[in-house]
């Protein structure tokens, strides 16, 4: 390093020229402390101050502190910074920490769920020193909220909150039943479990995980499907004749009388009762078939 000279084959006062900042006339004697190079500068009356270039500081992994917090790690490299300066990935200050030989730096009020890139630089009365390489993490996942079941015969339909950013990297969501069913890490917010029993409760849990994969915690609920009904069945007797109303009956010529009706015989009855019979027959054996196909479906879906 060459001060108050282009090079080091040049030696006039001052360049050749006049004083200026990167110029020397006569210097008489130079000291150092650790952040700082003193230089006499005797013929121009003054004393010219260096402050010393400011290691670089190496960032680390970052970690995320809640859903809206991040640590920013690092590693510091010097001993004469008096403090430490965060930058956002289009190099806008996000925060100054006067504060030497730190290690992180925590960043908070930010969005669940959502990736945010980081450098640090330190610096000192002398400026800042070259940048660090970027790091980039997720915030948590909020905890999962209103999750709400709704049953449909042999299914129950499963809803929770949305949370921000839930297609993002490897976040998602994951729905797991008391029968040992589960979605998998799904990226939406609804699941369904089908043939289950019917009138029994279940249970069911969910959790939600951000674009690093790191799982929150689980909130549960219960739910019964309704009991079964096959249908009623309803048998109509045949219609008997109205009985007549007493009237004044009035003789007439039995020229003018009209015959009377044939009364139903012994063997029509038996007929109408055995055609009866035969229709109840026909309904219960339809009804023991429906029972025997959901039997077949329940001890299937076990």
């Amino acid at each position: 390093m060459v001060i108050g000279q282009v090079d080091f084959t040049h030696n006039s006062a001052n360049q050749g020229g006049s004083v200026g900042a990167n110029t020397l006339y006569y210097p008489r004697g130079i000291n150092v402390d650790d952040q700082r190079l003193f230089i006499a500068d005797q013929s121009n009356y003054r004393v010219l101050i260096y402050y010393l270039k400011i290691l670089s500081v190496t960032i680390t992994t970052p970690q995320p502190l809640s859903s809206t917090s991040i640590r920013w790690n690092f590693t510091d490299n010097d001993t004469i910074e008096t403090g430490f300066k965060l930058y956002d990935s289009l190099n806008n200050l996000i925060s100054t920490n006067s504060t030497a030989d730190l290690s992180y730096i925590d960043e908070t009020n930010l969005t669940p769920n959502t990736q945010y890139t980081r450098y640090i630089k330190a610096y000192n009365a002398g400026g800042e020193s070259i940048s660090s390489q970027t790091a980039s993490t997720y915030t948590l996942a909020p905890t999962p909220s209103n999750l709400t079941a709704t049953a449909n015969l042999s299914t129950i339909s499963l809803t929770v909150d949305a949370f921000p950013n839930h297609t993002a990297g490897q976040a998602g969501y994951y729905f797991e039943s008391s029968t040992g069913n589960n979605s998998g890490w799904i990226q939406t917010n609804t699941w369904q479990e089908t043939n289950l029993n019917y009138d029994k409760e279940y249970t069911y849990t969910v959790k939600y995980r951000n674009g690093n994969a790191i799982e929150t915690s689980t909130i549960s609920t219960t739910q019964s499907t309704p009991f079964a009904s096959f249908g009623t069945v309803v048998l109509q007797p045949q219609a008997s004749e109205p009985t007549p109303t007493p009237q004044e009956v009035i003789p007439t010529p039995e020229s003018q009388q009209q015959p009377e009706e044939p009364q139903p015989t012994q063997q029509q009855i038996q007929e109408q009762k055995q055609a009866l019979i035969t229709e109840i027959k026909a309904k219960l054996v339809e009804l023991i078939i429906q029972l025997i196909v959901l039997l077949q479906q329940q001890v299937s879906s076990r």
